[in-house]
């Protein structure tokens, strides 16, 4: 399988059919990795131990090259340190099996994440960071969104599919930068035309009747009245 060409690993909470959302990273049109908070735990700390050691291996690069140390030299310096250090945690991130490396056009770190002997992706340090801070936050509102999902479609009287679209939009309102958060309001006012007035009308409108009922209280007899 070739490198990704975005470079990216996306991280999302996927609606079951019973609704229930699980947090999902999707690593590639094949496999998907689904996490518990224990297991996200785990996922985060692996990637950050792993760009952290690309990391200072581009700094000790970096450092040779600068005091006169040729390439080649500097590159198996950084080799040799590396056996000297415990195993990565790769389990915490089954099936994928990250490698910490150096770009070899840049010489900075990067992670290189495979499954098997297939690179997937291969992430800068930015990248990596962007990824580990959006997997938490989507872990711990998972039950968030499926309280919202049941709150919609209870209180709310709302059709399963816009419960659901309501929770999507709040997954694209929380990261939308504000600049373009007009445009993305007047999208969702398209999209959930009529949600407001569904909920603020009672469930079932009475009818009016067809005729004034008389006042409570004795029945009029029928005749003629005094005068």
């Amino acid at each position: 399988m070739p490198v990704s060409d975005e470079q990216t690993l996306a991280i999302v909470s996927d609606c079951t059919v019973d609704g229930v959302y699980v947090p999902t990273v999707v690593l590639d049109d094949r496999h998907l990795l689904t996490l518990d908070r224990q297991k996200a735990l785990r996922y985060v700390a692996v990637w950050a131990d792993a760009i952290a050691r690309a990391e200072f291996d581009a700094a000790v690069y970096a450092q040779l090259t600068g005091i006169g140390i040729d390439e080649h030299a500097a590159i198996m310096v950084v080799e040799d340190l590396r056996p000297d250090r415990a195993p990565l945690d790769n389990d915490g991130c089954a099936p994928l099996r990250l490698e910490p490396i150096l770009s070899a056009r840049t010489k900075r770190g990067q992670v290189a994440a495979f499954i098997g002997d297939e690179n997937v992706v291969q992430l800068d340090a930015p990248a990596v960071y962007d990824h580990i801070s959006k997997v938490l936050p989507v872990v711990f509102t998972c039950d968030l969104d499926a309280a919202y999902r049941r709150y919609a479609i209870g209180a709310l009287n709302q059709p399963a599919w816009r419960a659901q679209a309501m929770v999507t939009d709040l997954g694209v309102r929380w990261r939308l930068p504000e600049t373009e958060g007009a445009e993305h309001d007047r999208w969702i006012r398209e999209q959930f035309t009529g949600l407001v007035a569904a909920t603020l009308a009672p469930p079932d409108t009475p009818s009016p009747p067809a005729r004034p009922r008389p006042p409570a209280g004795k029945k009029q007899r029928k005749g003629k009245g005094r005068r």
